[in-house]
């Protein structure tokens, strides 16, 4: 997981773009890019877990 983006400030975002393999993968705004359930998805629910795990 890339260590350089903080879920709680890339979710506030108008727009986010996913790079996967130099391209772009995913584009749009958190809840979409959430419930597209694709690669925005999975790292932000690894961070979260780590969060969890953190308390």
């Amino acid at each position: 997981m890339p260590k350089w983006w903080q879920h709680s400030a890339v979710r506030e975002a108008d727009l986010i773009a996913v790079l996967h393999d130099g391209r772009v993968a995913e584009l749009g705004p958190h809840e979409a890019l959430l419930s597209a359930d694709g690669h925005y998805a999975r790292l932000f629910r690894l961070q979260a877990a780590g969060y969890q795990e953190a308390r």
